[in-house]
């Protein structure tokens, strides 16, 4: 029998939703000619939606 987190679910039939994103950080520096330029960095993940279906 298939778990999550310890948790044992009868009957799974599907799982879908399975996908992260990660944040956008955007760091502004300073050039040695004074001028600034954004630049974007990848932050923290975020968990998405997990759906379970039983049958």
């Amino acid at each position: 029998m298939p778990a999550i987190d310890g948790i044992e679910v009868p009957r799974m039939v599907e799982v879908s939703g399975l996908k992260t994103t990660d944040e956008k950080i955007e760091l502004k520096q300073q050039t040695k000619d004074g001028k600034y330029v954004a630049r974007q960095l990848i932050g923290r993940p975020k968990a998405g939606e997990l759906t379970i279906t039983r049958g």
